[in-house]
């Protein structure tokens, strides 16, 4: 409800990280492993009919997680 994506500790439940999105996400964050072991997240994000900004746009954000 807030356009925001979260990362949480598992084992605590404590927020580690918080990025803004300019409109809601309707998909599922996908992780996966790259060739050298490095953890990404990818997300669609768009089509929000009840964005604050008036955005419908539809847009795809990849993360690199960790060092």
């Amino acid at each position: 409800m807030d356009f925001a994506l979260r990362a949480f500790e598992t084992s605590t439940g404590k927020e580690l990280w918080k990025e803004r999105l300019p409109i809601g996400s309707q998909g599922t964050p996908v992780t996966y492993l790259g060739a050298h072991g490095k953890q990404y997240l990818v997300l669609t994000v768009g089509g929000n009919r009840s964005s604050p900004t008036g955005d419908r746009g539809d847009y795809v954000f990849a993360y690199a997680i960790g060092d």
